[in-house]
Order: structure tokens, then C-alpha cells, then sequence
């Protein structure tokens, strides 16, 4: 399958050929961004598909010579949820029922998890998060990073047991200071069937294979979202840190 080269935030985002097919008009409109800080305004300027931003400040594009651009989020000390710690991004995608994304993250090298925090992931329709139960409209396929860094899945889906989203251990740990590589493949379940699946690779192995989903009912939501969504929390100032926290995020792609 043909791959094309979609600019994205300054960074380079493959998509299938037939996903660049079916979004040729934005691709051909987005442009590189310029590196530092960066606001709403100046995400959705150069990239058309983003849907929404929240940065407040905490994000920049940091550009290295003969290397990829790095998206720096600040995590201030005492904050936490999307209010006062990380960035939010929302991207759309070509809706499609699989969908395959990868990126790295890098945490500082003495970055505290304190309690734990959100890490970016794939989404559909209106990607429900925020404490509220999906209704078949929309669920979020997130990750994050809990006490001592090891890493979930947090899921938002139809049968999850509480208001918030599930937790999916995925059996390994993030280390401060070393580059790290997810990869994960969403299948949203059909009509109301329990055929949803999905799939993580953490530093290229297998590390999780969730099966018998139900993300979305009626075909109300594929894949077609990306959630750049990041922060400490939780609620609650027993998640905040107690010094300014640091984490890098590289190398976007969809395969």
C-alpha cells in the first residue's frame, strides 16, 4: 500500500494512500509549523485538522538540526487535570474501523509520576472522557502512566464498570530519561456486536490484545480521531506534582 506525507504540527504523519485519498484537501493545506510555543490559534493556522487545542502555554515545538522535531509538554508544579497541567489536542482522521497509530514519549530524566497522568491515543465520534459513560456516540482509547511509571491503557467503553475509564495494565514501565515507542491498533466493533479489538505494542512487542469490545453501537463512531491528551490526574491535589514536570513526544505516524 502506497504511503503519502501528511505535515503535521512540523513533524512528518504517514497515512495509507487511501486515507490520504479521502483527506487530500487538508493534506495539501497543512503546512509546517514554526518552532516554540504554540497556541490554539497557530495549530489550527497551519494544520486544518485540528478540531480543537488547549495549551495554555505548556506546549512547543522544539526543532533539532538532523533530527525530528520534538513536541515539549510542560507540566507546572501543583497542577493537575487539563486546566492547569499538559496540552490537549484534538486531530480528525479519514473515519475508517481500523486504524493503526505510533508515536514516542520520552519522560524527563527525574520526572516524578506522583499518582499518574494521561498519555495521547486513538478516539471516535464525540470521545467521551472526563468522568462521563459512553452512550455508543463516542469512546477514547488513551493511555497512561501510573505510580512508578507503569504504563495502561485507559479505555472509555460501553460495558466499562464505573463512570470513569478502564484500566488495561499493559505489563510495562515507563523509564525517565529513555525514549519509548507505543504503537496501537483500534478495531471498533460493528453495529452492536462484541467485535470491538484492540492492540498495543510497547518498545515493537506485544503487549496487550483486548478483544470482544464494544466501543460504539450503530456505526456512530469509528476511528476517526486522534487525541493528543496529556496531564497529570486524576482529581485532586494528590496528583499534582511537587516540581515542574517534563515530557517529549516524537515521531507521529499512522500505518
Amino acid at each position: 500500500m502506497g504511503i503519502c506525507l501528511i505535515l503535521v504540527l512540523g513533524w512528518v504523519f504517514p497515512v495509507s494512500q487511501s486515507d490520504a485519498e479521502s483527506s487530500a484537501g487538508k493534506a495539501n493545506m497543512a503546512t509546517p509549523m514554526p518552532p516554540g510555543k504554540l497556541d490554539r490559534d497557530t495549530l489550527k493556522s497551519h494544520n486544518p485538522s485540528v478540531l480543537w487545542a488547549k495549551t495554555a502555554g505548556r506546549l512547543e515545538l522544539v526543532r533539532q538540526d538532523a533530527k525530528p522535531d520534538v513536541l515539549r509538554v510542560s507540566y507546572p508544579a501543583g497542577g493537575w487535570g487539563s486546566k492547569h497541567s499538559g496540552a490537549q489536542i484534538k486531530f480528525a482522521l479519514p473515519p475508517t474501523q481500523t486504524k493503526t497509530v505510533q508515536y514516542r514519549v520520552r519522560f524527563a530524566n527525574d520526572f516524578d509520576f506522583v499518582k499518574g497522568g494521561k498519555l495521547p491515543g486513538l478516539a471516535g465520534g464525540s470521545a467521551t472522557t472526563g468522568k462521563r459513560r459512553p452512550t455508543g456516540d463516542g469512546w477514547s482509547a488513551r493511555f497512561m502512566w501510573r505510580r512508578g511509571g507503569d504504563a495502561v491503557l485507559y479505555l472509555y467503553h460501553l460495558d466499562q464498570r464505573k463512570s470513569h475509564g478502564d484500566d488495561f495494565a499493559l505489563g510495562v514501565r515507563f523509564k525517565p530519561g529513555v525514549w519509548h515507542t507505543i504503537k496501537q491498533r483500534v478495531t471498533v466493533n460493528s453495529d452492536q456486536e462484541r467485535d470491538g479489538r484492540i492492540e498495543v505494542w510497547f518498545d515493537q512487542a506485544k503487549v496487550l490484545d483486548a478483544s470482544s469490545l464494544r466501543l460504539q453501537s450503530d456505526n456512530q463512531a469509528p476511528v476517526d480521531r486522534f487525541y493528543f491528551s496529556t496531564f497529570f490526574g486524576g482529581t485532586g491535589d494528590e496528583w499534582a506534582p511537587k516540581q515542574d514536570q517534563v515530557i517529549d513526544f516524537a515521531d507521529f505516524k499512522t500505518l
